[in-house]
């Protein structure tokens, strides 16, 4: 299970900021954070080092599951369903992966 899970500082995590640290997050995602069981942790400003982390996955994602299933739904038919289980089964396989 995930503990921490890094966001950056984007407007629909991060509705305020002040110059203390304090930050007033979205309470959806607060309220989700409290049902999964993860603490949200947000990228330092300016800190290439750590943002980098988070579009990291982004990048991955992309080349490695959205690129080959665009090409793949071009040559045949596929539901949307179908894709969206195909999703679910390459990022368990991939998080298997990381532990």
């Amino acid at each position: 299970m995930t503990h921490r899970v890094l966001y950056d500082n984007m407007k629909t995590v991060v509705l305020e900021r002040d110059a203390y640290g304090e930050h007033r997050f979205h309470t959806g995602l607060l309220n989700y954070a409290r049902h999964s069981g993860f603490v949200i942790k947000r990228c330092q400003p300016y800190r290439a080092k750590t943002k980098g982390k988070v579009e990291r996955f982004y990048s991955y994602l992309r080349r490695s599951f959205y690129v080959p299933q665009v090409r793949s739904l071009a040559q045949s038919s596929q539901k949307l369903d179908v894709v969206t289980a195909k999703i679910q089964i390459f990022l368990e396989s991939k998080s298997k992966l990381d532990l």
